[in-house]
């Protein structure tokens, strides 16, 4: 019994070491995750936010604010300057380029007529029934998905790129290219 020591052998402290590895990175994951649903939850009350205060100014003045009547990080107010209907136009939360999303603010677009608008945001994974990736809310939608339409169908809300047939997925409405 002379000369041996109580101890620790070397497999045993490399196999503790692999699972404090393993744990810490399944934590690390979690998280992530944890925080891109956030994120996403986020963007979902910012599109609803910004579409009541879509609707009050349709209200006041029979049609929605033009392209240039809206920026982010501004405030959205009536035409004569007396009404605020939003203090603070939100804007995407950082980290914007997740999941397949592009590095940019929400983008909004009012249609021709003046009745409707798009309003362009990017979902980074899976949120209740809407799938991650662009999506275009209108008026009266967040952003509905798993409607068939067509590209032409200015009554059916879809999101993303579509063709005649498909599930929505993607805009229906492209956005002007900047």
């Amino acid at each position: 019994m002379e000369g041996k020591t109580a101890g620790f052998t070397l497999m045993e402290v490399i196999l503790v070491i692999v699972i404090i590895g393993i744990l810490t990175t399944i934590s690390f994951l979690t998280l992530i995750n944890t925080r891109y649903r956030a994120l996403d939850v986020r963007r979902l009350a910012d599109v609803k936010q910004i579409q009541y205060a879509l609707d009050a100014f349709l209200d006041m003045h029979g049609d929605y604010p033009e392209d240039q009547e809206f920026a982010p990080g501004t405030a959205l107010v009536s035409r004569n300057g007396h009404v605020t209907f939003l203090n603070n136009i939100p804007s995407n939360p950082e980290p914007r380029a997740v999941g397949g999303c592009a590095d940019e603010d929400y983008v909004y677009h009012q249609r021709s007529d003046g009745k409707s608008y798009v309003l362009q945001y990017c979902l980074s994974g899976k949120v209740s029934d809407l799938a991650p990736g662009v999506c275009q809310a209108m008026p009266g939608a967040v952003c509905v998905q798993n409607i068939i339409c067509s590209c032409s169908d200015i009554t059916k809300p879809c999101c993303g790129n579509c063709n005649t047939g498909d599930q929505c997925g993607g805009g229906a409405w492209p956005l002007p290219q900047n």
